[in-house]
Parts: C-alpha cells; structure tokens; sequence
C-alpha cells in the first residue's frame, strides 16, 4: 500500500460522501490504485460512518474525543507509505491531491490556504486575518518554520518520518506540534497553495481554547521565550531596581515608596532567576529525552558542577549574613536611618533566597546530569 487517507470524522453526514468521492476521483486521475481511505468514527452521533461504510472504505472508531485523538488513530492504521490526512468537512478540496503527492520526495508537504483561491466568507475575520497569521509568525519566530499556515489540516507525511515524530496532543494543537517537531528534526517540509471552502454545518472549533492549546504547544516548545528572557529580563530589572533605590530617593505625590519599589525588586529577581532555572532545567530534560544538543547546557553540566554550585549558594549566603551584620551594627553604632536599613536588608535576603535557590538548583541539576 503506497497512500493511506486519513478522515478524522465527527458528526459530517453532509461532506462525508463527498469527501470520500473527491478522493477516489483524484486517484484514478492520479492513476493510483495502491491506496486506501480510512475514515476514523470520533463518537459520531448521526450517520456519518454508516455512510462511509456503503462507499466501501475502512471505518474505524476512535472513542477517546479529539482531533488529534482522531488523527492518531488513523496514522497507527495506516498501511501506506504515505499518509495523507484531511478534514471530512470539504473545506478542504479533495480533488487537489496532485497538488501534494507531486512533492512527495518532501518529509511533510502543507497545503496552504492563505491566497487567492480561499473561497469568500470561508473563514472568518478573527482566524483569517489575526489568529493563524498570528500563529504563524510566532512559528517562524520560535523555530523558524518555513510555513504561512501551520494549522492547515490538508497534509502528506511520510510514515517514517511520522514515527519519528512520537506525536502526543489529542486535540487541535496536534497541527503544531507534528511541525514543530519536524523542523527540531530537520526534516523537509514543503508548502503548496490549495483552495479552501466554506463549511458545510456548524464548526466544532472553539476559537479561544484551541487557540490557547496552540499557543501552549508552542511555549512548551521554545523554553527560551517561555523561561530564559522572561527571566533574564526579570532579574536585570530587579537587582537594578534594588540598587539604584540604595542611593537615590523615590517619590509619589510627596510620598516615600522606595521600600514598595525595592520589594517590588526583590521580587522580580527571585521570580527571574527562578524562570532562569527552569529554562535550564527544560533543556536538561531535553537533551535526555529528544537527545537534542545544546552547548550552553552540556557546558554548565560539564564544567559547573554540584560542589561548585553549592560553594557559589554558600557563598551568596555567606556574605548577606555578613552584610546583615555589618548593617545592623551600622545601626546600632551610628545614626543610619531607618528606612535605608530596611532597603539594604532587601538587598541582602533577596542575595541570601538566591543562594538558596542556587544550592537546590545545583542538586536538581546534578540529579538531571546523573540521568543523562
């Protein structure tokens, strides 16, 4: 069996047929016969596999509820070589099949539906011209996906190349992650303009969960957007914040708030360094599980190790006590204010929580390098 199409169908009695007739014409235009179509049953509740049945394709039932549930069904039942997955709602034209398989020699080929042949009023405004433009982009930013539309359902994937993938979402954001995980193994993706329809019946897609899912996916994905530059940002701005306010005096409508600000600094670098380690933490992960390669991580790993990172924590804490020390004896012997000692002991048990975090970062890291 050289293509295998997968159908994944909920409720579409309306398209079904269609959809599966699309199909077969293009295969015999093709002049294929080695294929098969499967049509996975996603707790259908009117007669959409009934349908599918009598036009002599395989139906399979997929009870756990989702598109990606759906899809995943379909790519452990396919025989092909080739699989190729499309809605069963004809948004999609079916009959556009050479438009994908004659890239073939491509991992993944993407129809794009962002062009001149996009059916009027088959998308709305929202997705059309701020969600999925959107939603691209940050794939090009985050892992520089060569993709305009990342959420087309119209593909063909090789099947080695589908296994190599281990996809794991049941639902939408299964478009992004089979991407997503194809550009980290650089494989060859390929996009081509397709035409798109307006729906026949109501969408089963909610705009805002499917597209927070999406999002998540991608962040689980780019730790450096999600951790490190938060993060880094966060500790830069807190610690400069912190000391500038031990020399300078901040007010508001004639009212002190340099302690609020310096609070409001200790916090920042403490949340940051926190979102620093575990950016260092998701990639640690990474390497052991994806065996992906990251010279900053293996470095720390190679070079930094528990005894250093505890020496380092010991030491951050070594010195905010000797800075508390030498600021409460300030104040015992000389007329240090108030307020300037309450800013200075900021500073110093902000350095001391950071030495803490340091020494369970150190044993958290050395217990991740002991599994790699």
């Amino acid at each position: 069996m050289k293509y295998s199409l997968v159908l994944p169908c909920k409720d579409e009695e309306q398209t079904i047929g269609i959809c599966i007739q699309k199909a077969k014409n293009a295969f015999k235009k093709l002049r294929i016969t080695d294929y098969e179509i499967i049509v996975i049953d996603n707790n259908s509740i009117d007669y959409s596999a009934t349908l599918a049945a009598q036009l002599n394709v395989r139906v399979i039932r997929e009870p756990l509820q989702g598109y990606g549930a759906a899809l995943q069904k379909g790519f452990t039942s396919a025989n092909g070589s080739y699989i190729i997955m499309c809605d069963a709602d004809d948004t999609y034209n079916l009959e556009e099949l050479p438009l994908l398989i004659k890239h073939t020699e491509y991992d993944i080929v993407i129809g794009n539906r962002f062009n001149h042949k996009m059916q009027r009023g088959a998308m709305s405004f929202m997705h059309r011209y701020i969600g999925n433009p959107l939603f691209s982009k940050l794939s090009k930013l985050f892992f520089k996906i060569p993709c305009t539309d990342i959420h087309s359902g119209f593909r063909i994937i090789k099947k080695d190349a589908l296994t190599r993938l281990n996809l794991q979402s049941s639902g939408m954001e299964i478009a992004s992650e089979m991407l997503i995980k194809a550009q980290q193994l650089n494989m060859y993706i390929k996009e081509v303009n397709i035409t798109y329809h307006k729906r026949v019946g109501k969408s089963k897609m909610r705009s805002f969960n499917d597209g927070w899912r999406h999002l998540k996916m991608m962040l689980l994905y780019a730790p450096i957007y999600l951790f490190l530059i938060p993060g880094s940002v966060c500790v830069l701005v807190g610690f400069l914040l912190m000391i500038s306010l031990l020399f300078m005096t901040l007010t508001i409508s004639n009212i002190s708030t340099d302690i609020h600000f310096m609070i409001v600094g200790s916090i920042l670098a403490i949340l940051g360094y926190q979102l620093v380690m575990l950016w260092l933490y998701t990639q640690t992960y990474r390497i052991i599980q994806l065996h992906e390669h990251d010279r900053i991580v293996e470095y720390i790993h190679n070079k930094i190790t528990l005894e250093k990172t505890a020496g380092i924590g010991l030491g951050m804490i070594g010195i905010s006590i000797i800075g508390g020390v030498v600021m409460l004896a300030s104040r015992m012997l000389s007329d240090v204010g108030l307020v300037n000692s309450i800013k200075f002991s900021i500073l110093i048990f902000t350095i001391m929580v950071i030495g803490v975090l340091t020494i369970a970062s150190g044993f958290m890291l050395s217990i991740l390098g002991n599994k790699r």
